[in-house]
């Protein structure tokens, strides 16, 4: 289930054995995209509902991902996937495209930095990857921490200087973006 607490509205997604959710995204305001939730699940697929309609039925379903969804972000006019299938995909609404991304391993997770050009991708191979999203290009590269069989989130401090992430033996790494050195936890 998930919820849009700004106007205290639950929108329930029935889901069958097969949808299972994976991940939800609600987007209350943005560019072009509003009052939609973005729900990615186990089967492959990312459903759009618009919550204001009270449908139950999503108003888009994208199948392009050939594995479970693992990771949903929402920013401007576009969203962007990230599936165990090895690929992290760009849908821009405004133009009708999509763009794929293809990483040798599951990604785990995606984390889009404040300028919308650079994003932080985890796979399942204990690697972290910044990448810039307009040429393809890895800018750095994070190891270190174990991340082979579970699922770990990416994220990034406040100013952007450092990237985070747990791994399966329960410690929280953190990177020096610039220099890619580890950053001691007191």
């Amino acid at each position: 289930m998930c919820f849009q607490f700004r106007r205290q509205l639950a929108h329930q997604w029935l889901a069958s054995e097969s949808h299972s959710v994976l991940m939800c995204k609600i987007v209350l305001q943005s560019a072009l995209i509003f009052d939609l939730e973005f729900i990615g699940s186990f089967d492959a697929s990312v459903r759009v509902w618009d919550i204001k309609s009270q449908q139950r039925h999503p108003i888009q379903i994208f199948q392009d991902a050939k594995d479970s969804i693992t990771s949903i972000i929402v920013s401007g006019s576009e969203f962007i996937t990230g599936s165990v299938d090895g690929y992290v995909r760009s849908y821009d609404i405004r133009m009708g495209q999509m763009m794929e991304d293809y990483f040798e391993d599951p990604v785990t997770s995606i984390h889009l930095l404040k300028d919308s050009k650079t994003m932080a991708v985890s796979t399942l191979n204990s690697t972290i990857r910044l990448m810039d999203r307009e040429r393809g290009e890895m800018l750095q590269k994070f190891t270190g921490h174990r991340a082979l069989n579970y699922r770990s989130r990416i994220s990034m401090s406040y100013d952007e200087a450092q990237v985070l992430a747990g791994d399966e033996d329960g410690l929280l790494w953190a990177w020096d973006l610039e220099s890619v050195s580890t950053i001691p936890f007191l």
